[in-house]
């Protein structure tokens, strides 16, 4: 039997809850919710910003708690796509690429700097960016990049960084058709060069979609929706 990735039992907000669930390696789960703050509260405690007594949320083999130890542990396991891509607007592209390798010891010890452009380029074209446009966007801030831009900047330091866990914070919401499909195409490409992860996307809206974004990689994926409290599951 696999060890879950991520494990939540007893997790309750606002606005969703009792939630419980565990994600293997391989597999995805989308939540989702008509709500952002419900998102906000949700993303918040499964990161242990706001714990409660009554929850347990293993990620990586974790100990449940708020231990700090625990705590930075659990945040090393995470790869972390954020809505607007997440990047550090007073940083270059090729910086908010790299600012990881020095925040993960482990991870810069593994980076072999002299490929680094290679994977770099190799990333960026799985999501139909050519190496002329990939290059162009390294000296670039963010806010000169489409949110499009953003969310792959944000898959490909993820890739650079290594992770468990990989999070989308509804990275594809507001997205046209062949945009988002390029970033899951980039997603699912992921999964094949970081064995052992799972996947877990956050998704603005009442209803649950009903073909995890186009993946196919990742499987199974499951579909909660979060305020009706009785969870459907395809």
């Amino acid at each position: 039997m696999k060890t879950p990735v991520i494990e939540v039992r007893g997790m309750e907000g606002e606005g969703f809850g009792p939630l419980d669930f565990s994600v293997s390696s391989g597999g995805g789960v989308v939540l989702s919710s008509g709500s952002n703050a419900v998102l906000d509260e949700l993303l918040e405690r499964l990161a242990g910003l706001a714990p409660s007594r009554e929850t347990s949320v293993r990620i990586d083999g974790g100990l449940p708690g708020g231990r700090e130890r625990e705590r930075l542990k659990r945040l090393e396991a995470i790869g972390y796509v954020a809505a607007e891509g997440g990047l550090l607007g007073n940083l270059k592209v090729w910086e908010n690429l790299l600012l990881p390798q020095g925040a993960r010891p482990a991870a810069a010890r593994a980076v072999d700097f002299d490929g680094l452009e290679g994977r770099v380029i190799e990333a960026f074209a799985v999501a139909g960016i050519d190496e002329a446009r990939a290059i162009g966007l390294m000296p670039k801030t963010p806010d000169r990049l489409s949110r499009f831009e953003r969310v792959v900047c944000a898959l490909v330091r993820c890739h650079l960084a290594g992770f468990r866990l990989l999070v989308g914070d509804r990275v594809f919401d507001g997205l046209d058709t062949g945009r988002s499909g390029r970033v899951a195409a980039l997603t699912d490409w992921l999964r094949g060069r970081h064995e052992g992860s799972a996947l877990l996307l956050l998704h603005h809206s009442s209803r649950v979609p009903d073909d995890a974004f186009g993946l196919t990689e990742w499987k199974p994926v499951e579909t909660l929706a979060l305020e009706d409290k009785s969870w459907l599951v395809s």
